[in-house]
């Protein structure tokens, strides 16, 4: 693995200017067009580059897939207006937050098609890894981030303009974030997890970003936001001012963001639009507020009684994750009724009523002693493939899908294959770790056969 110094922030962050576009529609060639426009008014020279465009490609969860992960169209769009100026090699990758990605793509045959003729598509997350140091870090030292990433001439960072559970709004420096193999993504997503978006973005922050806010997202983001449309297109070459001004379009100010609040402190973007260069001006303004993703878990479903604790009861983390988990089954409708018990965070009491060893989950490290009364998913955070799976265990595996998914993983398919097949109601094998149905029924005749 090699070791890649962070690069030192460009001069004048704070006066580059944020653009915005009206686009009311999802049209490769007027998206394209507009791209182009962005870049060659902020001066972006690509001839002979290396460019990367990451885009956010949450599709997995319930509620509209226009208002979680960029569209298909504009992915293309960024791709041919890199194209047209010149630069010589186009890699594109999506990229998923927890619990939010999907072995369904959204690319029809065509678009993959189209897109091919101008990059190629990288599955960024199983590509080489290099060594990223910050100066002054927050909370870590160093960083193991794709050396594409850290080595690319010019990164294009294309971010859904939506809420998050975790984040409060979802940005350009969390976007970075989510090209992080698991476990380094989880590492510190917890309380501290907005200052190691800060340090990640000092060691390599995009060169450009541009909001997919045609359709947007509020409430239970990322994986469950509802639609608002916006009808905007937002870009400019200081990522982290797109950001503020994207959240201030959302209705959030500068403190109602942590890490954008801390880039803010370090001198690398504005407080709000109000202070920035923006073009046209006038064009973005403090907007009615996107409603909040609610991460509470006490009072999200009625029969679902939690223990927390009063030390340690992280949204960024364990509960956080938990919400997410019990929306998405929400979604399902696989929320049935039957009584259940979560306990989370630290320190955390014995419970005066445990409803069934079998119902009652013991979520994250931090609830670790209490780990014998009950099914114990480890993890600081764990994995909310673990956190969902489980879950569908107590309310949504009974009858056919039950069989199926407690068959799917004696034929070896992996938990967030299972939850993805669940979630999309198809045992069809499609996506890496997929299982068929065949398989599964195959698999189970030969350990009849075998016994």
């Amino acid at each position: 693995m090699n070791r890649v110094e962070n690069r030192k922030p460009p001069q004048g962050l704070l006066m580059k200017p944020v653009r915005v576009f009206k686009q009311d529609v999802y049209d490769v060639d007027e998206i394209s067009a507009r791209i182009r426009e962005f870049l060659e008014a902020d001066g972006v020279k690509l001839k002979g580059a290396r460019a990367l465009a990451l885009f956010c490609d949450d599709s997995a969860g319930g509620g509209d897939a226009d208002a979680k992960g960029v569209r298909p169209e504009v992915v293309i769009a960024a791709a041919e207006a890199m194209a047209a100026l010149g630069a010589e090699k186009i890699a594109v990758a999506g990229v998923a937050h927890p619990g939010c990605a999907s072995r369904s793509s959204r690319f029809s045959a065509e678009q993959t098609a189209r897109l091919r003729a101008a990059a190629e598509i990288e599955d960024i997350r199983s590509m080489s890894r290099a060594r990223a140091n910050p100066d002054n870090p927050l909370t870590q030292m160093e960083f193991r981030l794709p050396k594409i990433l850290l080595e690319s001439d010019f990164v294009l960072s294309l971010p859904k303009a939506k809420t998050s559970l975790t984040t409060t709004v979802c940005s350009s420096m969390d976007l970075t974030h989510q090209t992080m193999r698991d476990p380094d993504r989880l590492a510190l997503h917890d309380f501290r997890l907005h200052q190691k978006l800060v340090d990640i973005h000092a060691c390599r922050a995009p060169d450009y970003a541009v909001y997919d806010a045609i359709v947007a997202g509020e409430g239970q983001g990322p994986m469950n936001p509802s639609p608002r449309k916006l009808g905007l297109l937002v870009g400019g070459s200081n990522p982290a001012n797109v950001d503020v001004a994207m959240a201030n379009l959302m209705g959030y100010g500068i403190h109602d963001v942590a890490h954008l609040r801390l880039l803010a402190d370090r001198g690398e973007c504005a407080s709000s639009a109000a202070t920035m260069d923006v073009r046209p001006e006038g064009a973005i303004g403090r907007s009615a507020r996107f409603r909040d993703a609610e991460w509470d878990i006490e009072g999200a479903c009625p029969w679902i009684s939690v223990t927390g604790g009063a030390e340690k009861y992280c949204p960024g983390g364990c509960v956080g994750f938990i919400r997410q988990a019990m929306d998405a089954l929400v979604g399902a409708s696989a929320l049935n009724g039957t009584p259940a018990h979560i306990i989370a965070g630290r320190p955390v009491g014995h419970p005066d009523t445990v409803v069934d060893r079998q119902r009652t989950l013991v979520v994250g490290d931090c609830s670790q002693a209490l780990a014998n009364i009950g099914v114990f998913i480890p993890g600081c955070p764990p994995d909310i493939s673990a956190i969902e799976f489980e879950m569908m265990k107590i309310f949504g595996t009974k009858g056919a899908n039950g069989l199926k998914t407690r068959m799917a993983v004696k034929a070896g398919m992996t938990l967030d294959a299972v939850v993805d097949a669940l979630r999309r109601g198809v045992f069809d094998g499609s996506g890496p770790g997929g299982v068929s149905a065949s398989e599964i029924a195959i698999s189970a005749v030969k350990r009849v056969l075998d016994q």
